[in-house]
């Protein structure tokens, strides 16, 4: 698990894995930034306040950037429809990008 004290970003985490995820790493203690496109969703799906809901296309690097700077893990929890899976290339590079900048760790799931 990741220092209790530090944010763990979850990216994807309106899906059925960063949920979850979430869900056991606040039981756990551990600050979670919930990341995904849709604002609505992710206050629905995360009513809790204690969980920092964040917006972003990870398919645009500065977004993607902001999403997980400040955080000393992220968890990548994309998962993209059969029809979109030529997008994971974009996602990757904008991922590895913003942990380069940021100096995050990186778990993918």
């Amino acid at each position: 698990m990741a220092n209790q004290g530090a944010t763990t970003a979850i990216l994807g985490a309106t899906g059925p894995t960063g949920f979850h995820l979430a869900a056991e790493l606040r039981k756990a203690g551990t600050p979670v930034r919930a990341v995904a496109r849709e604002r609505g969703k992710l206050e629905r799906l995360f009513p809790d306040r204690q969980i920092d809901k964040h917006p972003a296309d990870v398919l645009d690097a500065h977004q993607t950037l902001r999403a997980i700077d400040g955080c000393e893990l992220v968890y990548d929890c994309i998962g993209l429809p059969g029809d979109q899976m030529h997008l994971h290339p974009v996602t990757a590079r904008n991922i590895a990008e913003a942990l380069e900048r940021t100096q995050a760790r990186c778990v993918q799931v």
